[in-house]
């Protein structure tokens, strides 16, 4: 197990961890925004397990509860845009290092249904990653050798 420093800012020390072991290896971001040194840390990877923050509609959350004179929390939801990576992000973290499977956990706004997975997912269709949006209970096993099998514990 080795763990990287990433970016949260205005947090520190914030990590990530990549497990290798038998060949195989997953990267797990912790919260983080943009970060080379995760793209540096997941070279190579089997899996990156990567949190991800719907920034559109955060925004458009914390405009409104501004507008509302909600300011605190309008406060609270603008500053969390820097420290969090979209999906897009993440995705192209993913690509940058050349990880073939990208989960996505951690999701600030979690998505209820399809349709506002659909919104979540904004800007991630086309892909050569294979992109799953993490829910619990989900399960992963890299057998030796290559692939990936996913199993759902729920």
């Amino acid at each position: 197990m080795t763990a990287f420093k990433v970016e949260h800012d205005p947090v520190e020390p914030a990590v990530g961890y990549r497990f290798d072991y038998g060949g195989r290896s997953v990267v797990i971001s912790g919260d983080t925004g943009r970060s080379d040194a995760l793209v540096e840390a997941s070279r190579g990877a089997d899996l990156l397990v990567h949190e991800a923050l719907a920034g559109h509609l955060i925004s458009r959350m914390s405009r409104l509860a501004g507008e509302r004179g909600l300011d605190r929390l309008a406060g609270l939801s603008a500053d969390i845009l820097d420290s969090h990576a979209t999906p897009a992000e993440a995705l192209d973290a993913a690509r940058r290092a050349g990880v073939p499977t990208l989960v996505l956990t951690h999701l600030v706004p979690g998505p209820p249904n399809r349709l506002a997975e659909r919104v979540f997912m904004r800007d991630t269709d086309d892909t050569d990653v294979e992109l799953i949006l993490g829910r619990d209970g989900m399960h992963f096993v890299l057998p030796p050798g290559g692939g990936l099998q996913r199993e759902n514990l729920e």
